[in-house]
């Protein structure tokens, strides 16, 4: 599922502060999947526009700018694309990933290393602002005219996105079916290099709690379901949809479908749920079917989305199938 931020009045809001402790520090990660529906400025992700701890925003020349501040307000860190986006026909995944007590900052585009950096302080980020949005400044204005995918933040965690290995955990291509199969020694095959045409590129599954890519749960998790519903399936704690957005299940999202990152099914697709937004395999979801249901249309998850009138059919079925059907010791009966 992808939401279209509609560039007037679209964006999610946490009034709060993030649930948990012990977020500022001087490591962040980043990735999207991204399709603007305009170029200019406008705001992706801030913390607390009057005294700022984090802003992702579009620079009036297109370059997508991450931007941190310390406890005192001061700018500590200042990275952005290199490249100016300017299509809005084509999706782009985009990542950026800092350690600013080791000096190291990444920024790739695509698969592709594409970083400039303009600042980068051995300080803390202070991520426990009072309050946060996507998709606008915290206290509205700049209001983001794009496509989303997915948005999902780390605070605290870093890697190191231009070696190969660790950029597949954010982004597949045509040859890998799962990262599973790659190697530290197989990244050396052209076979696996990040694929460099468009049409190529697809997303990948996290994992069932978004932690595959660092062995931690993200913060912020936005994705399929959780953008109509505001949940965040990150461990920060839900936002508010304000002004509305429209949530589309069209082929309009990067590739239609994700690819098992990890797990027994090696190389079967994954699909977000368009109800709740959880990843899941295919054989583990399936398309609502009936004319005038609720969710007709819309993939759902097998185990646990059906709605309960479908679940007591089946229990019922079930009950029935035993009614109708001789057991074994019946069968033997009838045979003497």
């Amino acid at each position: 599922m992808t939401a279209v931020f509609d560039g007037t009045a679209s964006h999610l809001k946490r009034s709060v502060e993030y649930l948990g402790s012990g977020l500022d520090s001087k490591k962040g990660l980043v990735s999207t999947w991204i399709k603007r529906g305009s170029t200019g400025a406008d705001v992706l992700y801030e913390q607390d526009s009057a005294v700022k701890g984090m802003q992702i925003q579009w620079t009036a020349g297109n370059l997508l700018q991450v931007t941190g501040y310390n406890a005192a307000d001061s700018k500590i860190l200042d990275i952005s694309t290199t490249t100016a986006i300017t299509s809005t026909t084509l999706w782009n995944q985009i990542a950026f990933s800092w350690d600013l007590g080791a000096g190291t900052t990444r920024v790739v585009v695509n698969g592709a290393d594409d970083a400039t950096k303009t600042t980068e302080t051995d300080d803390t980020v202070d991520y426990t602002r009072g309050e946060a949005s996507i998709g606008s400044t915290s206290a509205g204005g700049s209001y983001l005219d794009a496509k989303l995918y997915d948005f999902i933040f780390w605070p605290g965690q870093y890697l190191d996105l231009t070696d190969k290995a660790v950029m597949l955990k954010l982004l597949s291509t045509d040859a890998v079916d799962s990262i599973s199969q790659v190697s530290e020694a197989s990244v050396t095959d052209t076979r696996y290099s990040v694929a460099t045409e468009p049409g190529e590129r697809k997303p990948v599954g996290y994992g069932h709690d978004a932690a595959f890519p660092t062995g931690t749960r993200p913060l912020v998790y936005f994705a399929g379901g959780g953008w109509q519903s505001g949940k965040n399936k990150g461990t920060g704690g839900d936002f508010v949809l304000t002004g509305g957005y429209t949530a589309v299940t069209t082929d309009d999202i990067p590739n239609a479908y994700r690819l098992a990152s990890k797990g027994g099914r090696v190389g079967e697709r994954w699909f977000d749920s368009e109800k709740s937004g959880m990843s899941a395999t295919r054989s583990e979801t399936f398309i609502e079917k009936r004319p005038g249901h609720p969710d007709h249309g819309r993939r759902l998850r097998t185990r646990d989305e059906r709605d309960e009138k479908t679940r007591d059919l089946v229990t019922f079925r079930r009950s029935f199938s035993r009614l109708i059907r001789p057991n074994e010791e019946d069968h033997q009966d009838r045979r003497f």
